[in-house]
């Protein structure tokens, strides 16, 4: 404690510390990697994409994970600024996707891991399909790498036993959300069971539940693609000729050449969600997005 030899001087000093402590709050602006580090005394948690964010923060017990790519932004087409880059160096475990989705992240992860962050990437502890990264598609793909994620958030100084109990819990929880999506889409004959999707981002959907893509609007892994009006033409003979009803375009990144297609071929548009979660909504969480893609498949395609 400051004590101060007149009123005058006393006062003057309470004046000055309240506008320091006013200035100090305005400081942290409202950038969501520095609002959501908080104080604990271990390095934070940090992932690459709020869907492994999400997953993360399962395992941890609901310790809150920083996403580099904030909900509702395409990590296709991502790039990182300054503050991220302050954020991955003085993180304690960074969960990455791998498998080139997080295309301007390469670097910048393979720099920060060399000076000694722990970046754990699922994609190598995944069976993959012909190099897509979209492993997330696939619960039980998610279920089977959660031992990973637990085995690095317990390096970075968690507790070893609380972390198991939440990694079960969690693991038991993707299990019956992979069980029930399953009696889900039962209910498609095998004729409908056909999808056409803006990218190349539901292989692993399509591997799991027993669908084929019989086509794409952008024949490419990443939404950075372009389509062409021949692959387009295309597309709409092989809609026409399987009797397709539908399109599945996505919530991020463009749709125009989807919805011109549709347009003109006279099938419906149905939205998903698929390289990010939604800011709010039911698929604001990892189980909710897959939740919520099944049930509009399901409706479109029933």
């Amino acid at each position: 404690m400051v004590r101060s030899r007149s009123t005058t001087r006393s006062t003057a000093i309470v004046l000055a510390v309240a506008v320091a402590v006013a200035v100090l709050s305005g400081c942290g602006g409202d950038d969501a990697a520095d609002a959501s580090l908080g104080d604990t005394t271990l390095p934070p948690l940090v992932a690459t994409t709020t869907i492994w964010a999400d997953v993360t923060s399962h395992v941890a017990c609901g310790e809150d994970v920083v996403a580099i790519i904030p909900a509702g932004a395409d990590p296709h087409a991502f790039e990182p600024s300054l503050r991220d880059r302050e954020l991955l160096d003085r993180a304690g475990l960074v969960v990455a996707n791998g498998g080139d989705l997080e295309e301007s992240l390469v670097d910048l992860l393979a720099t920060v891991s060399g000076e000694g962050v722990d970046v754990v990437e699922i994609s190598p502890h995944v069976q993959l399909l012909d190099g897509d990264p979209h492993v997330w598609q696939d619960p039980s793909r998610v279920a089977g790498a959660l031992d990973v994620i637990e085995s690095a958030v317990v390096a970075s100084g968690r507790d070893a036993a609380e972390i198991g109990r939440c990694t079960d819990s969690y693991r038991t929880e993707l299990e019956a959300l992979d069980l029930e999506i399953s009696e889900q889409l039962a209910g498609i004959p095998p004729e409908r069971r056909l999808l056409v999707t803006n990218h190349d981002a539901f292989a692993y959907f399509a591997d799991r539940y027993d669908f084929e893509i019989v086509g794409t609007v952008i024949p490419s892994a990443s939404t950075l693609g372009e389509s062409s009006a021949g692959q387009l033409a295309e597309l709409a003979d092989v809609i026409a000729e399987h009797g397709v009803p539908a399109i599945f375009a996505e919530r991020l990144g463009s749709t125009g050449d989807a919805e011109a297609l549709a347009d003109r071929i006279g099938v419906a548009v149905v939205e998903l969600d698929s390289d990010s979660l939604a800011p709010d909504g039911p698929a604001a969480s990892y189980t909710g997005l897959l939740r919520a893609n099944a049930a509009a498949i399901a409706a479109a395609l029933g």
